[in-house]
């Protein structure tokens, strides 16, 4: 028994990287995400009237808090639709790719992602919806759904993940 773990240490320790400064990177990075995803949260509650737009920048930037119980965008999915055990899988997965990464340069991506999902999962668990706020668009009639600083953060993070492997094949 002591070979087999002996062994399968062994191989963690070939494949994984288990940098301190690439966990030190990585949760610093998620846990900014988090505090400044859940202090804007915080202060949108206590301050805005539900469902009332403040404008900030004429028709393009509104603040406007509302709860969304639904997935992203505002998609419905069925009422079963476990969106916390699906968020718990992602933050799973997530600290998976980064123990097994290689490359430092995905851990900031991941970071994003990581941080992005733990705010909202926050939400979700303590109010069965995530408040958003972010509201954009060019006209009273044509904007885009309502989000919040998480949702953004993983937006970047994804789009990360797709812009770095172009940057690489360069080099």
């Amino acid at each position: 028994m002591q070979n087999i773990v002996s062994n399968a240490r062994k191989r963690l320790k070939e494949k994984a990287d288990l940098s301190l400064k690439k966990f030190l990177i990585f949760l610093g990075t998620g846990i900014f995400v988090i505090l400044v995803d859940q202090t804007l949260k915080f202060l949108v509650a206590g301050k805005l009237n539900y469902g009332e737009p403040l404008k900030v920048m004429g028709d393009y930037i509104w603040l406007t808090y509302i709860k969304n119980p639904y997935g992203v965008w505002g998609i419905s999915f069925p009422k079963w639709f476990p969106y916390e055990l699906v968020a718990l899988i992602i933050i799973v997965i997530l600290i998976l790719f980064v123990i097994f990464e290689k490359k430092k340069v995905y851990i900031f991506p991941y970071a994003l992602l990581f941080g992005g999902a733990i705010g909202n999962l926050a939400d979700r668990i303590r109010l069965r919806a995530v408040i958003d706020f972010i509201d954009v668009g060019v006209s009273k009639s044509l904007r885009w759904p309502v989000f919040n600083f998480a949702d953004s953060c993983i937006t970047i993070g994804i789009i990360l993940l797709f812009i770095i492997p172009f940057f690489e094949r360069k080099k």
